[in-house]
């Protein structure tokens, strides 16, 4: 069987989400290599963005880059988190990057894994850079057909460039944990689910799927549970949304016609606050 690397290993309790000092903390301390095992849902990134603002305020000149594995997120990271442009697409990194600076007078920039090797070029050798990879169990998932963006980035640990490296998971059981440092092992105190009841509709196998849904949703807001549904079906969902709005029940859909900013306030709810709409069921793709 094989044997896991030894390497120091921390575990720190918390009650829901991680406190920004935590996260601080690395950061400052003398640890090159970080990895962060955090379940999801424990505001692993809200938590490191805020100490990585801290960290500006008090070093100026640092260089920051949040890596993110698709573009999809890095959007939505910088929208939440006012980071500016996010460093993905077809863009002049140098251009970008001095936008940013202007507009948050801060040295933190959000962008995709495929970046990482970009940003790193336009930091001045004197300041140095943080990296911190988010789901950086895609290391070893992805690995097979990301392989040139992964190398990129994940060589980034021993580029000396890179004054610390921080890695973010919620499932570290694939990582090479002989490329860290120091492991932190972040659980929660009162580790309850996030919900009551899973349930599956395989809707290929039933001709009444849309029907059986809409009453399994009504029947959960009848006995006082918010329902989170995931249907993969545009149209389904626009059918299902409809009667139970006509039974009197708030509704709430995500789905690619709504899912940005602008269109949409729950789903703006929804990134910024991380809370669930005011509605009685929430309904995405």
């Amino acid at each position: 069987a094989d044997i896991e690397p030894k390497i120091e290993t921390q575990e720190i309790e918390i009650d829901t989400h991680i406190d920004t000092p935590i996260m601080y903390e690395m950061l400052t301390n003398d640890i090159k290599n970080i990895l962060v095992d955090s379940p999801t849902g424990s505001g692993k990134t809200t938590s490191v963005i805020n100490a990585a603002k801290q960290y500006l305020n008090l070093h100026p000149d640092a260089y920051i880059y949040i890596a993110v594995p698709t573009k999809a997120l890095a959007t939505q990271v910088a929208e939440k988190h006012n980071l500016g442009q996010p460093l993905i697409d077809r863009i002049s990194v140098f251009d970008v990057m001095n936008k940013n600076l202007a507009k948050t007078s801060k040295r933190l920039f959000v962008g995709s894994y495929d970046k990482s090797n970009k940003f790193i070029n336009q930091v001045p050798v004197k300041n140095g850079a943080i990296i911190i990879a988010d789901e950086v169990h895609k290391e070893v998932i992805d690995y097979g057909y990301r392989k040139d963006a992964i190398t990129r980035l994940f060589n980034l640990r021993d580029d000396d460039r890179v004054l610390k490296f921080i890695g973010l998971s919620g499932t570290t059981q694939e990582i090479d944990l002989a490329k860290y440092d120091k492991r932190y092992i972040i659980s929660k105190r009162d580790n309850k689910p996030i919900f009551d009841e899973f349930i599956t509709v395989p809707y290929h196998h039933s001709k009444s799927f849309t029907e059986i849904v809409t009453n399994m949703i009504a029947s959960e807001i009848k006995r006082g549970n918010k329902a989170l549904v995931f249907v993969n079906n545009k149209s389904i969902i626009e059918t299902i949304s409809r009667t139970l709005s006509k039974q009197g029940y708030k509704v709430s859909t995500i789905t690619s016609d709504t899912a940005n900013l602008s269109k949409s306030v729950h789903y703006r709810k929804l990134l910024h606050n991380e809370k669930f709409p005011d509605a009685d069921a929430l309904i995405a793709t």
